[in-house]
């Protein structure tokens, strides 16, 4: 009786230990979605963000004798500036709370965004004011600017890249903890088809050897 009552509370505790395993590995899922893969895709949207301002500021400039067509490419670039601005802001709050060391090189790319904001900003006003009025003009007073988009598009480039790294990083821990479950289930069992065989034998001892005797 005794054996069979550790027989069963071995199977009891492969069970807890499968279920509490599960329950850590299901929240450490939920973690990486709500934070890890959060960072991953807003950083990648940053970044893709920056590279369509460059786009719509070119736009503008090759559409300078059009005043509708020229306004409405400022208009899209005025747009992504926007999400540029709002998905940083969500970005730093993420790496301010979950990776300090990750905000501090977030920080280094906004003096940058604001230079090449204020000299697009310029450009464009001695547009509307006729200073610039051809395509070649609009590219050669922006170029004192393009140190600070292209320096942006690197460091955004490289916030990309890190927020994958955070998030295989998570999925490895996953995958850890999915480990360690099995193996420590894989013990357990080791342990009760031990327990049981040894059971078997001995309960076949007793009742077959008075049967000799």
């Amino acid at each position: 009786v005794f054996s069979f009552c550790l027989w069963f509370t071995l199977f009891v505790l492969m069970g807890v230990v499968a279920y509490r395993g599960l329950a850590k590995i299901s929240d450490a899922e939920q973690e990486m979605m709500d934070r890890e893969a959060q960072i991953a895709l807003i950083a990648k949207d940053v970044h893709t963000h920056v590279l369509d301002l460059r786009r719509y500021e070119k736009d503008t400039f090759l559409n300078i004798a059009s005043k509708g067509r020229r306004d409405a490419y400022l208009g899209k670039w005025k747009r992504q500036l926007e999400i540029v601005r709002k998905n940083e802001s969500m970005l730093g709050e993420l790496l301010a709370k979950y990776h300090p060391d990750d905000f501090t090189y977030y920080k280094s790319t906004l003096p940058y965004l604001d230079a090449y904001v204020d000299g697009f900003n310029k450009v464009v006003a001695q547009i509307m004011t006729g200073a610039i009025r051809s395509p070649a003009e609009g590219n050669e007073a922006i170029i004192q600017y393009k140190v600070y988009i292209h320096t942006l598009e690197g460091l955004t480039a490289h916030l990309e890249e890190r927020g994958q790294e955070l998030m295989n990083e998570q999925i490895s821990r996953v995958r850890e903890s999915e480990s360690e479950t099995l193996e420590i289930m894989l013990l357990i069992l080791l342990a009760a088809i031990l327990l049981g065989s040894t059971t078997n034998i001995l309960i076949t001892r007793s009742i077959t050897r008075p049967l000799a005797e």
